[in-house]
C-alpha cells in the first residue's frame, strides 16, 4: 500500500512540475492569447444600418409586431473579417429586455413550471 501512495505522490508532483514549467515558459516567451478583433475595413461592405434594417424588416414579416431587436453579434473569419451578423429578437414586446430581466423571467417561469404569457425572446 505504501508503494502505491508513493507512486501517486510522484505522479502528482510530476504533473505540477510540468504545469509550472509550461506557465514559466509561456511567460518567458511572451506568448499571450489576445481577444480577436474585427477588421472593419472590408471591401464592398454593406453598411451596418442597411443590414440592421433588412433583419428587422424580415423579422416583422415573419413574426409580426410588436417585435424588439437585440444587439447584433458579428461573426468573423480567421482573418478578422466580418462575414455575418446574428440578431436576436423578442416577439411580443416593444423593447428588448436587459440581462437582469431575462434572468428574472427564467427564474419566474422555472419556479412556476410553465411558460405562461412570457414573450418569446
Amino acid at each position: 500500500m505504501r508503494r502505491r501512495e508513493t507512486s501517486c505522490v510522484r505522479v502528482i508532483a510530476m504533473v505540477l512540475l510540468l504545469l509550472a514549467g509550461s506557465i514559466i515558459y509561456q511567460s518567458a516567451v511572451g506568448t499571450v492569447l489576445e481577444m480577436p478583433t474585427a477588421n472593419l475595413k472590408v471591401e464592398n461592405a454593406v453598411p451596418f444600418d442597411t443590414i440592421r434594417a433588412i433583419a428587422l424588416r424580415n423579422a416583422k414579416a415573419l413574426w409580426g409586431e410588436p417585435i424588439a431587436m437585440g444587439p447584433a453579434i458579428p461573426y468573423c473569419d480567421l482573418d478578422g473579417n466580418i462575414r455575418a451578423y446574428s440578431f436576436s429578437f423578442c416577439i411580443g414586446r416593444n423593447s428588448f429586455p436587459d440581462y437582469d430581466d431575462v434572468l428574472e423571467e427564467i427564474k419566474r417561469t422555472h419556479d412556476n413550471g410553465v411558460l405562461g404569457d412570457m414573450p418569446i425572446c
